[in-house]
């Protein structure tokens, strides 16, 4: 799908996941969901991929519940797909 929506493959990922990294502070996360592993958090991008389309990539990130019951102070990317 990220192959012929926005030109990304296997050979380009860290192009990925760098455009991930720089569009993510411009965009709002949403709290979806809380389980015994951790707090669950959505947020819709607008990816430019080498081949010039733009589109947008729903990308779910989660805070880890720690062993204490906290959350781990950074949160890690469940998944991203094109909606």
């Amino acid at each position: 799908m990220f192959q012929s929506a926005l030109g990304f493959n296997l050979s380009n990922w860290e192009q990925l996941k760098q455009a991930i990294l720089d569009t993510l502070s411009y965009h709002e996360a949403t709290l979806t969901s809380e389980t015994a592993f951790g707090k669950k958090y959505e947020a819709l991008l607008s990816i430019t991929g080498p081949n010039g389309r733009t589109v947008s990539v729903l990308t779910i990130w989660q805070f880890d519940r720690l062993p204490d019951g906290t959350f781990h102070h950074a949160p890690r990317l469940v998944t991203l797909y094109v909606p």
